[in-house]
């Protein structure tokens, strides 16, 4: 579904004459502790938006909604690769804007149940220098939600409130 989701997003932003650069464009491994934030390091892209659908663990659990996070230090997980910008004040100011971007317009072109912006020491928002989000768009072990984000006309939705968001983001740049 990760997948289903950033094909439709590049799509969209594509045809609004965005440039959108990925870690990958088809079901294969890339490294999340590294890679990936080597890969957006190289780049001159404004920021790093990961997607993925969150699960607890649970099958049949009842939990649901988006979740958007931002990176927030941990002690217990220093950076490898990122040790001089993980905590720079203006990368974490602007991966918050577009944190705030994002998450509002997904819920609101969504309806999805909304479970905030959260701070985590993920290792692709650790190590990357850019601007970075990560996207909980949905509980895949929740069996009604899991219907509802394997539907493509719900997937439309959310791809729309993110495209919405960048926009929102980009009309807000200080």
């Amino acid at each position: 579904m990760n997948l289903q989701i950033y094909h439709k997003l590049r799509r969209e932003l594509e045809k609004l004459g965005y440039t959108v650069l990925t870690s990958r464009d088809k079901d294969e491994f890339v490294d999340f502790v590294t890679e990936r934030s080597q890969m957006v390091n190289k780049t001159d892209a404004d920021f790093f938006i990961s997607i993925h659908f969150n699960a607890t663990g649970d099958p049949g659990s009842n939990r649901s909604g988006v979740e958007t996070y931002i990176y927030e230090a941990d002690e217990d997980y220093p950076p490898k690769i990122n040790k001089d910008a993980h905590d720079n004040p203006l990368r974490m100011s602007e991966s918050k804007r577009l944190a705030e971007n994002l998450h509002a317009s997904i819920i609101k072109m969504s309806g999805a149940n909304d479970r905030g912006i959260n701070g985590a020491s993920f290792a692709v928002l650790r190590e990357t220098t850019k601007p970075a989000v990560l996207l909980e768009l949905g509980y895949m072990d929740n069996p009604e939600e899991s219907k509802k984000i394997s539907d493509s006309a719900y997937q439309d939705k959310l791809v729309a409130g993110i495209v919405s968001g960048i926009q929102n983001f980009y009309k807000t740049t200080k």
